[in-house]
């Protein structure tokens, strides 16, 4: 049997990194959907390129990077420092944001609060669940970057199949610690009869990574 494949039902083939992201998006998805307000459509969150600040009027203009649509900002002097060093850069917005039914920004209601896209790698020790401890001698770095149309953050830890979503990066890391704690709990505490190859090989991996410390 290839290493790389997981039977599914005993019908489907799909590689496990495969399964691990489409779960990440799935819960992405279902995230998106609870926050949505069906009649007012709303969203928390989103991303856009700072493309002007006007320090007089209090408006800044970003851009939605899918549909290039131009969205105004009120904001006051509380983010007016994040705003003027971040031009031309990728910036999370949070607050009140109306979305048209394709679900893409139509303009900001509210500002809560802005924050710089950050895309920098994070260290595993990061989202870690409290019960498990690092063991490797190196200490793995999962890739972060922002999703192919800006509109939201994904990580991938590839050596152990474990990927993850998140509107934020606060969010992105919750989210990838607890994938970190499905991952251990669907191969690393399970029976090694019940596992295909490639589980059996990932659940190796992780076991020499991690370890499981009293509460």
């Amino acid at each position: 049997m290839d290493t790389s494949d997981l039977v599914v039902g005993g019908k489907q083939k799909s590689t496990i990194r495969e399964i691990s992201r489409n779960c990440a998006l799935f819960s992405l998805l279902k995230e998106f959907l609870s926050r949505f307000n069906v009649f007012a459509k709303y969203h928390p969150y989103m991303i856009g390129k700072i493309d002007s600040v006007d320090i007089r009027s209090q408006t800044a203009v970003v851009i939605d990077a899918k549909t290039q649509r131009r969205i105004e900002i009120r904001y006051d002097e509380s983010v007016e420092g994040v705003l003027t060093r971040n031009k031309d850069q990728y910036v999370e917005v949070s607050g009140k944001v109306q979305v048209d039914r394709n679900f893409n920004p139509v303009s900001i209601q509210t500002l809560n609060k802005i924050n710089r896209v950050d895309t920098s790698d994070l260290e595993i020790a990061e989202v870690l669940p409290s019960y498990l401890e690092l063991t490797a001698s190196t200490e793995p770095t999962i890739s972060v970057e922002l999703d192919e149309d800006k509109r939201f953050y994904t990580a991938e830890l590839e050596s152990l199949n474990i990927f993850a979503c998140g509107y934020t990066r606060l969010e992105l890391k919750e989210n990838l610690e607890e994938r970190v704690d499905s991952c251990w709990d669907e191969f690393a505490r399970e029976d090694c009869s019940d596992l295909t190859d490639s589980a059996l090989s990932l659940r190796e991996r992780l076991l020499n990574t991690f370890r499981e410390v009293e509460q």
